[in-house]
């Protein structure tokens, strides 16, 4: 296939990890590729991430999308319930198609636009739908169609019977059997405060945790014109909430500056301590959201001995802009650190605002990331705005500004009239593991 395969073999990767921890989870397949031509396009594909994004954030599902334009999604302790809503808003959008039209979807129950797969119940035959999917991917068969089964001797005497059973054998097979879903006990969080107390919780329970199974990554996606969207940097991270939700088992809500700084320089420190591999991308470079405190400490060192000879240049290290201005005597020794390494410097969580006065050159950074301001568009842009903003992303160069939070193709619109070239959010690319 054209396409690259690197989605399916971490797909595969990943379902085989789940031998020991399938209890919980259930997964869809969308069969996107069942639907027209014109149906199939980047945008309506983008529309998919976006409707099913609340299942990342909310069940810690994982998405996978395909080369066939197919998305498998497995999420856990997520009900039926939580899940169809969404996929009756994709069927929705996708009315036209004479697929949808000629369905008459029942919930938590297979179709041919949706695959439904109740993992705890039967994971040893999703793993072997799995690796059959992606076996028929890697040859180029007919796309996400069930596997033919072996001719055994019961067929071959049906055969025999029925001068037909030749011709009815090479026709997919319909699934008259489905599995029903069984209904997991709902995960009990404990809605906390942002609170000191909860901070000195998660201290200690970050001492002995190993991040590496919280680490999630995210593409960004240099979009030119009406030019195909290409990857050009994997970003690494750790979300606070699924550090929170795994550790804690605790709903966080509130807000606190110091709070949240404090938090995320613990996340920052754990994860170069958990070595995460930065070699395993499909694109230009790879990108990790740190600290200034985290690259002065020796955990830092231990990470970049574990990259081995891999080029410096192709990693980028994230700090937030409130880490470097807060610290910024810790932010130049960070730089005065990594400089003669080779790895290059990006300042993130940057309101887009703020690009009209701030001093980017200050920092001496590759790479700068912004985000669109809460509230509607004409409430903080205006003409006036928008030439400054669009001249100042021209002066700092059209390859160095990233667009963060991209939840819509307005956001991605927006960008392109500022400018910005370089898009990250799930309506560009979804979170995945």
């Amino acid at each position: 296939m054209s396409k690259d395969m690197k989605s399916v073999e971490e797909m595969v990767d990943y379902v085989r990890q789940l031998r020991l921890h399938a209890k919980g989870r259930r997964a869809i397949q969308i069969r996107v590729s069942k639907l027209e031509k014109h149906l199939r396009d980047e945008h309506y594909r983008r529309f998919v991430a976006v409707t099913l994004r609340p299942l990342i954030t909310k069940f810690e599902a994982v998405m996978f999308a395909l080369p066939t334009n197919d998305v498998v999604l497995i999420v856990k302790d997520a009900k039926v319930d939580h899940i169809d809503p969404l996929l009756h808003h994709l069927r929705r959008k996708f009315r036209e198609s004479a697929l949808i039209q000629n369905l008459d979807p029942v919930q938590g129950v297979s179709d041919s636009f949706v695959e439904w797969f109740d993992i705890e119940a039967d994971y040893a035959g999703f793993r072997k739908y799995i690796e059959q999917l992606a076996d028929a991917i890697s040859e180029g068969v007919n796309k996400q169609q069930p596997i033919v089964k072996p001719v055994t001797q019961k067929r071959q005497a049906k055969a025999k019977a029925d001068p037909d059973a030749k011709k009815k054998a090479d026709q997919p097979p319909r699934r008259k059997v489905r599995m029903v879903p069984i209904e997991p006990p709902e995960k009990e969080l404990e809605r906390r405060e942002l609170a000191p107390e909860l901070i000195v919780a998660l201290d200690k329970a970050l001492v002995t945790a190993d991040v590496t199974g919280m680490v999630r990554r995210q593409r960004v996606m240099a979009i030119a014109g009406k030019h195909k969207p290409e990857p050009v940097m994997d970003h690494k991270f750790v979300p606070r909430t699924v550090v929170l939700e795994k550790l804690l088992l605790a709903e966080i809500y509130g807000e606190d500056r110091w709070l949240e700084g404090y938090l995320e320089e613990l996340l920052a420190k754990r994860l170069l301590l958990s070595l995460p591999a930065m070699g395993d991308i499909n694109s230009l470079a790879a990108s990790l959201h740190i600290s200034c405190a985290a690259v002065v400490e020796a955990g830092f060192g231990q990470f970049d001995k574990s990259l081995g000879t891999q080029a410096r240049s192709a990693i980028i290290l994230e700090f937030s802009a409130a880490d470097v201005v807060t610290n910024f005597g810790g932010y130049m020794q960070a730089h005065a650190k990594i400089d003669p390494l080779g790895y290059r410097v990006m300042i993130g969580d940057i309101d887009l605002r703020v690009l009209s006065w701030l001093d980017y050159e200050s920092f001496d950074a590759d790479f700068v990331k912004v985000s669109l301001p809460e509230g509607e568009e004409h409430a903080w842009l205006d003409a006036d705005m928008e030439e400054i903003l669009r001249n100042r992303i021209t002066q700092i160069g059209l390859g160095r500004v990233i667009l963060d939070g991209c939840d819509s193709e307005a956001d991605i619109d927006l960008g392109k009239r500022l400018g910005i070239t370089l898009f990250q959010g799930e309506a560009v690319s979804p979170t995945t593991i």
